[in-house]
């Protein structure tokens, strides 16, 4: 038999997986063609729109349509959806929505209030209520009564609406198909007025608001507001129980009416010092639960108590009362924002605490009591918790920005909320502070009356009008680890081992998830590392944070857990708390790295041998700046809702304070907040000027953030520019970064030199005070340096100081001991070294003045070099005694500057061997950190 060869080819087909059974329905099956949209009822059964064949229903077995023959609307059927209540809601193209209820169908159209007959959309909300997306016109909703339409007059970003959706927070959600999406909180924030709310909100009988806008008492009620006009300001408001209403005003006594209605048509007795009153400026009004009624007044201060009869005036420590409060145990408490601090008057004697006792601030501006029996008390610095027996201060450490507190109350559930003067609302639950702001919903961030209602919601009354808000996102917020930062980025991880090299600058990142919160907060803690305890001295670990991600440095071998929660808008924290483990190993090569940065360290001192570092008549740089980092980052952190003047004698530092805030927030990563600082130098400077000098100022600070050239007057002809005009182009200016800006903007003039505002007239300063007092204040704010600061305008008729816009006025004062121990010997650590006898010679002549010391310091440096030595002595300072302190006199006050002895390009160029010295172990310190992370 021959030979036959033996084939070893073969066929592969790919075999794909069918993934189910599939089934096909068409017009044979009686479907009509062209389908739109699908919709399964509560029984099961299957709604199908179509393009011209109308609805049909399939029950599993068979298709019935339903077209205009039977009621439809329009037989191009384009959304479905059920109401909750059993009915289908049909949209149609042009011919309205159609309901039907099992029966029959019912149509509305734009004669029924609908906004168009085309509708491409339909969702219901939680609330009952149905949402209609139309083709070009907005959305329509209809709460079973009547429509009501939505454009983008409204806020929509584009009136064409092809999808809606509620989310689990109950926000809708509308898809523009040629814009982007539109998100509307319909349940959480309701209008009730835009009236602005200067001093006092109340909620009186037959669910009447009263509140005072400047000499306006107002009374919103069913949805009208009435109003009246009084003499004086309306300062206080109280309804008592027998439903008399009494109204405080400023200078023009208080009044009385014996019902709510008498207010519109019946004459009031009016009370004044000639009845007994201690002051006709009647700050705050409160009955007591027996029936006592009790005063606060201005000008002067005190509490006056109401018999029935007359009054009885008690004289108290405060300028003006402005909060009266009663606690669960019958006690008066009360303070003013003109200081004085917080009294207690419990019918027989007064106790006043102040700032000795540990009260954050003298001036006190909101009472109120937590379930526990603590009393929270907001002050102009911060709020503070009293427990009768200390003060416990909550401020920008806790996450509480804005220091200046306007108000406060308790809801139902026993979470204390905290009106501010320009930081929105703070809301505390006994474990976490949140906050809302404009950008939840709020008309404004002054917030100046709060009235808890009994479902938990709360009526809130701002300078821009009064809102009802109702805590919505009840839902836990998701929270995930997103990514560790350290060799290198891990992302999502649950597990990690890192070795000591790797893990030096080691930064977890979190998200929490809640599509309701605009700021969320979180509360974290690394197990065997955070071990500090709270604010009231028990171990807690848990730390609370605005920010999304937290860094640790050189974590010591061991094992830990990192954990850590998300708090949404009302406080909801999420269910459980997202994790990692971390294991920190040693690394072999630390030892090694460590003797080589040794030698790095040795080489560079022995360049930097070759120089002088003291500086004298420039501003210093960060380098050199040493014992006021607390104030700068102290103001860095309040000076978004606050206005400082930092005063003290010349040279004694104040223009480098400047320059250093000016880095400071130009660097700052507040994930809220856009800073921009404008440095602003008045030496110099004619009153004619002023205002041309602050806007050039501004507009070169603004550049970089703008996205096109902007029409401003000062680019014209700076002759004739006035307030009018600076105004303006703030507003310009402004208006643009806004737009362009997703962060809040935030001007911050730094404004040296201020000893030249004595020498203008009295109306400049006082429109200096306008623009942080008027409608830009909240895109603005001021720290001032200078001499002094003149507060006497008396002789040009000023009823009230020009500067009394300014949170906190700070003297500026010589450095502390240690700070000028560290200014006279840090600069020159390593290199040389002084006698501790000549230090303490440097801070006794100098008195801590900076300016002083470095003159001091650099002669001696000098003297010493001069001398082939490398150590101060006693000699050394005593030889230059006289020299510089009779200078320090001379110039104190003038400009000045010095050169250094050498400049940096000729010592470089004899140092050639140490700089490749340097070169060569950076390098090898780098090769050995990539083998570490390998």
């Amino acid at each position: 038999m021959p030979n036959q060869e033996r084939s070893n080819t073969y066929e592969v087909e790919t075999v794909k997986p069918k993934g189910g059974i599939w089934r096909s329905y068409d017009v044979t099956d009686g479907l009509p063609v062209g389908v739109t949209c699908l919709y399964q009822d509560v029984a099961g059964y299957l709604w199908i729109g179509t393009r011209g064949g109308g609805v049909s229903v399939y029950d599993g077995q068979e298709f019935v349509t339903y077209t205009t023959d039977d009621g439809l609307a329009h037989n191009h059927v384009w959304a479905i959806c059920n109401d909750g209540g059993g009915r289908l809601w049909f949209g149609t193209i042009g011919g309205g929505v159609s309901m039907y209820d099992g029966q029959e169908f019912v149509t509305y159209t734009t004669d029924d209030g609908l906004a168009h007959n085309t509708v491409r959309a339909i969702c219901s909300d939680g609330g009952g209520r149905l949402w209609f997306g139309t083709g070009g016109v907005g959305v329509s909703m209809y709460d079973g009564h009547q429509f009501v339409t939505y454009t983008t007059d409204d806020g929509l970003l584009d009136n064409r609406i092809h999808d809606i959706l509620e989310d689990k927070e109950g926000r809708l959600w509308f898809a523009q198909p040629f814009s982007g999406v539109s998100c509307l909180d319909s349940r959480t924030i309701q209008l009730m007025t835009q009236t602005p709310v200067t001093e006092v909100l109340i909620q009186g009988s037959k669910d009447r608001f009263w509140f005072g806008d400047d000499n306006l008492l107002c009374c919103l009620s069913g949805g009208q507001q009435h109003q009246k006009n009084f003499n004086g300001m309306i300062l206080s408001l109280l309804e008592d129980s027998d439903g008399a209403l009494w109204i405080g005003t400023n200078l023009d006594g208080l009044y009385r009416y014996d019902s709510s209605q008498a207010v519109w048509d019946s004459t009031p007795q009016r009370f004044t010092t000639e009845d007994g009153l201690s002051s006709n400026s009647i700050w705050a009004t409160l009955q007591g639960r027996d029936g006592t009624i009790w005063l606060g007044t201005g000008d002067p201060g005190g509490i006056c108590r109401f018999d029935g009869e007359g009054f009885q005036p008690i004289s108290t420590p405060q300028p003006a009362v402005f909060r009266l409060y009663e606690d669960s145990g019958g006690r008066i408490w009360f303070g003013g924002f003109g200081g004085g601090g917080l009294s207690c008057y419990d019918g027989e004697r007064l106790i006043t605490y102040t700032m000795t006792d540990g009260l954050a601030n003298n001036g006190v501006r909101s009472i109120v009591e937590d379930n526990t029996g603590n009393l929270w008390v907001g002050t102009g610095q911060g709020l503070c918790c009293f427990d009768g027996k200390q003060f416990i201060t909550y401020a920008t450490a806790e996450g509480l920005s804005s220091l200046a507190h306007q108000c406060s109350a308790k809801d139902i559930n026993g979470h204390l909320w905290f009106g501010t003067q320009g930081g929105g609302l703070y809301r505390y639950n006994g474990k976490h502070f949140q906050q809302l702001t404009t950008k939840d919903g709020l008309l404004s961030n002054g917030v100046t009356g709060l009235l808890p209602q009994p479902d938990g919601s709360m009526i809130i009354g701002t300078h821009r009008g009064i809102v009802h808000y109702r805590p919505t996102a009840t839902v836990p917020p998701g929270i995930e680890i997103r990514r560790v930062t350290a060799d290198r980025v891990y992302s999502n991880p649950t597990a990690l081992q890192l070795n000591t090299t790797g893990a030096d600058l080691l930064t977890i990142s979190y998200h929490g998830m809640s599509l309701a919160t605009q700021k969320m907060r979180y509360s974290y803690l690394l197990e065997g590392h955070d071990d500090a305890p709270d604010k009231i001295g028990t171990q807690s670990s848990w730390r609370d944070t605005w920010e999304n991600s937290v860094s640790y440095d050189n974590l010591p071998v061991g094992e830990y857990t990192f954990k850590v929660i998300a708090i949404n808008r009302d406080l909801v924290e999420s269910q459980a708390p997202a994790t990692l483990k971390l294991t920190i190993v040693p690394d072999p090569r630390d030892q090694q790295i460590k003797r080589l940065q040794t030698e790095l360290s040795v080489t560079r001192r022995l360049i930097a041998q070759q120089f002088n570092p003291y500086i004298v008549g420039r501003v210093v740089g960060r380098e050199m700046y040493f014992g006021r980092d607390d104030l700068i980052a102290e103001i860095e952190r309040t000076v978004a809702n606050n206005c400082f003047l930092v005063y003290g004698e010349r040279r004694i530092g104040k223009t480098s304070l400047q320059h250093q805030l000016k880095e400071r927030l130009h660097n700052d990563e507040d994930s809220t907040i856009r800073f921009i600082p404008v440095y602003i130098d008045l030496q110099g400077v004619a009153e004619e000027d002023f205002f041309a000098n602050i806007a050039t100022s501004v507009a070169e600070a603004c550049h970089p953030y703008l996205t096109e050239e902007l029409a401003l007057y000062i680019d014209g002809e700076h002759e004739n520019y006035t307030y009018r005009h600076l105004n303006r182009d703030l507003r310009t200016l402004l208006g643009h970064l806004i737009e362009n800006e997703t962060k809040t903007i935030k001007l911050v003039l730094l404004m040296d030199e201020i000893d030249t505002l004595n020498k203008y007239r009295l109306r400049t300063n006082l429109h200096l005070r306008g623009l942080f007092m008027g409608l830009l204040k909240e895109n603005l704010s001021l720290v001032m340096t200078g001499w002094y600061l003149k507060t006497d305008w008396s002789d040009e008729g000023s009823g009230s100081p020009p500067f009394n816009f300014l949170s906190r006025e700070i003297q500026l004062q010589p450095l502390d001991r240690e700070s000028a121990r560290q200014l006279i010997t840090s600069p020159v650590e390593g290199v040389y070294s002084y006698d501790p006898a000549a230090v303490e010679k440097i801070i006794l002549y100098s008195e801590n003045r900076p300016f002083t010391i470095q003159a001091f310091c650099m002669r001696a440096i000098n003297r010493i070099l001069a001398n082939g030595r490398a150590t101060v002595t006693i000699d050394d300072i005593e030889a230059n005694k006289d020299s510089v302190l009779a200078e320090m006199a001379s110039i104190r006050g003038e400009r000045a500057g010095t050169s250094l002895p050498r400049s940096l390009s000729e010592a470089l160029a004899h140092l050639s061997e140490e700089r490749s010295r340097v070169a060569a172990l950076e390098a090898e310190i780098k090769a050995l950190r990539e083998k570490s992370s390998h």
